[in-house]
């Protein structure tokens, strides 16, 4: 009997004189060992049906997204369809009115075609005289001008007209450019003259400040004399007395004077020493720095009154000025003058007073380009006409010969429209089958995909719900969650195996149930020893 099984059976049996001992049951935990079965094949074919599953449901629903896609494109083939034949209708009536203007159309372009000839021929002789009219005005404007031309054609009486404005242009830049490039030369020669000039100025003074800068210690000598004896006449008795007083202070016994006694013999010794202490003074005040800035500044003021006098001296102007010449004429001051003319005559400001004056000359008013813009404008008007004629003459020819193509294409047209007509309705009739069949075909497929999305969640796990079942299986047989429950005894705490021992009455023979009991025989010790062991 399994764990957690019942079971109740009877054992019954027909015998005679039958005697047994009594039946022990000993209830122990059931302890078999079962290996789990192998069911790799079973999961492959398990993967099998959950791929298989996967794929009917995902093209399932790919078929459900297609057939509502169909059912759309139906409903829109209908409606197509349904204008297709109100147009194929409008376009039959149509192709019926089209048949009968083309008729009219060809018989009209006929009688135009006739006159083509006519007009062409009467244009080109009114193009011809006009054209000579024109040269012989172009003749009489530019005899005073001795500029050349080429008699004008109805081919090139735009080149001709453009190449007498160009060379009218060229003579009126040629000039423009030669007038703005003497004024340009004489400003840039000027100019380069006033930097030569100051160059040579400069390089004079500083050779004649070399010259006076040799005499400069005279110079300083008789400026410092002459300093000397304005601050020496600037002296006060105040400041003597002062040069007495500190001269009695650093004497010797000084320490132990009254002060009055050191004014009174500083007052004694200014009175006699009065000279060396004028003199003492003045050197004092001789080295201060603002006597000897005053030194210097008139100093370089008398150098420089020296250098100016040198420079204007009539045989130092006559040098510089030779100077200047020379440098003028040089290669290189040539070089920097022509070079800054060309640059000058590249600005903005030349080349507009260039165009300015190439302006007035060739203008649309002057008095050579207005009658040449007069004649282009005269020849370019009818050369249009002219050429619109031609146009105009070659279109009536095409469109006559066109006129009875079309005519043959439109009876075709109103054929084939019929037959667009008829098709048309038949094609409205199977786009209501199909629409109709669409509609059914996505109810279907998405009850389809309803239903392969259900099975496809229900076998997403069947591999494990299959490893669950057997191990519950072999859980039951194994009674792996049986809770032992021990009938021993409480006071015995070491049982782990056994739970109880039940053992039923023997059956004994009747004559056995029935014989005296035998007296109790009494036994030593060393008998009852003896009967543990038989």
């Amino acid at each position: 009997m399994l764990p957690g099984q019942d079971l109740s059976f009877t054992i019954e049996t027909d015998v005679t004189d039958f005697s047994m001992e009594g039946i022990s049951l000993n209830a122990v935990p059931l302890a078999i060992h079962m290996e789990k079965p192998d069911t790799s094949e079973l999961d492959g074919q398990i993967d099998d049906l959950q791929d298989g599953a996967q794929e009917l449901d995902d093209g399932a629903k790919e078929l459900a997204a297609g057939a509502q896609e169909l059912n759309s494109g139906a409903a829109a083939v209908a409606s197509g369809a349904a204008s297709l034949v109100a147009g194929a209708n409008t376009l039959s009536g149509g192709a019926a009115g089209l048949a009968g203007g083309t008729s009219e159309l060809s018989s009209g372009l006929s009688l135009l075609a006739g006159q083509s000839a006519a007009l062409q021929s009467g244009a080109g002789t009114i193009f011809d005289s006009l054209l000579s009219a024109a040269n012989t005005q172009l003749e009489n404007l530019l005899t005073r001008t001795g500029l050349s031309y080429t008699p004008m054609t109805r081919e090139n009486y735009a080149a001709v007209l453009a190449d007498v404005q160009q060379q009218i242009g060229g003579a009126a830049l040629k000039a423009a450019t030669e007038e703005a490039r003497a004024k340009v030369t004489a400003e840039v020669t000027a100019a380069v003259q006033v930097q030569v000039e100051q160059q040579a100025t400069r390089a004079a003074r500083a050779q004649a400040e070399a010259e006076v800068r040799k005499q400069e210690q005279p110079i300083r000598d008789g400026v410092t004399a002459a300093i000397r004896e304005q601050v020496k006449a600037s002296i006060t008795e105040e400041q003597i007395f002062s040069a007495a007083y500190e001269n009695v202070c650093t004497q010797p016994g000084a320490e132990n004077m009254t002060e009055e006694e050191k004014r009174g013999a500083a007052a004694a010794l200014a009175a006699s020493e009065r000279e060396a202490l004028l003199e003492t003074v003045t050197d004092t005040a001789m080295v201060s720095p603002e006597v000897q800035q005053q030194i210097d500044t008139q100093v370089e003021n008398e150098v420089q009154k020296q250098v100016d006098a040198v420079m204007a001296m009539p045989e130092t102007q006559a040098a510089i000025q030779q100077q200047i010449d020379g440098q003028m004429v040089s290669d290189e001051v040539q070089g920097l003058i022509a070079m800054n003319i060309e640059s000058a005559m590249a600005g903005d400001a030349v080349q507009s007073e260039i165009a300015a004056a190439v302006e007035q000359a060739t203008g649309a008013d002057s008095a050579l380009i207005k009658p040449l813009n007069t004649l282009a404008t005269q020849l370019t008007g009818f050369d249009a006409f002219y050429q619109g004629l031609l146009q105009y003459t070659n279109g009536v020819d095409s469109a006559t010969r066109a006129a009875s193509q079309v005519a043959d294409g439109t009876a075709r047209l109103q054929a084939g429209a019929a037959q667009v007509s008829g098709g048309a309705a038949s094609l409205q009739q199977g786009s209501r089958s199909l629409t109709d069949g669409a509609a059914r075909l996505a109810g279907g497929s998405s009850e389809l995909a309803e239903g392969t999305g259900e099975l496809r969640g229900r076998t997403s796990d069947m591999d494990s719900q299959l490893n669950d079942k057997i191990d519950e299986l072999i859980d039951g047989f194994t009674g792996a969650d049986y809770e032992i429950c021990s009938f021993a005894s409480e006071k015995n705490t070491q049982v782990d195996a056994v739970q109880f021992v039940m053992t039923t009455p023997a059956i004994e023979e009747a004559e056995a149930r029935r014989a005296p009991a035998q007296e109790a025989q009494t036994l030593s010790l060393w008998q009852r020893l003896l009967a543990l062991f038989q």
